[in-house]
């Protein structure tokens, strides 16, 4: 179970990754070398660049911005916050039941 987790969590970041890179590809003129890294860089949140995104369309900014977001709360944090569907709830919050040792 715990290793099905990790594989869909390496899975979805390496999908983030992939088409991020893609997305910064078709949208300018960039080496795949340099959208790569630039994908790699954000989602990962190092701070690094190849000094292209001053360059990029304010399309491709607004993608590496959400990666970047995407990247700091986990792909799949994110996968299910951007997907859950809320349920009407009757009571938002529940008292927690158990019993407390002391001594």
């Amino acid at each position: 179970s715990i290793i099905m987790k990790a594989i869909a969590v390496a899975a979805l970041a390496m999908f983030t990754v992939i088409t991020v890179t893609l997305l910064l590809l078709v949208e300018n003129q960039v080496t795949f070398l340099e959208a790569l890294y630039e994908a790699i860089s954000a989602f990962a949140n190092v701070g690094l660049s190849t000094g292209i995104t001053p360059e990029l369309s304010m399309l491709s900014k607004y993608v590496l911005i959400l990666t970047m977001l995407v990247g700091r709360i986990g792909p799949f944090t994110a996968m299910v916050a951007f997907t859950a569907k809320r349920k009407n709830q009757t009571q938002p919050y529940r008292y927690p039941e158990g019993r407390i040792t002391t001594g």
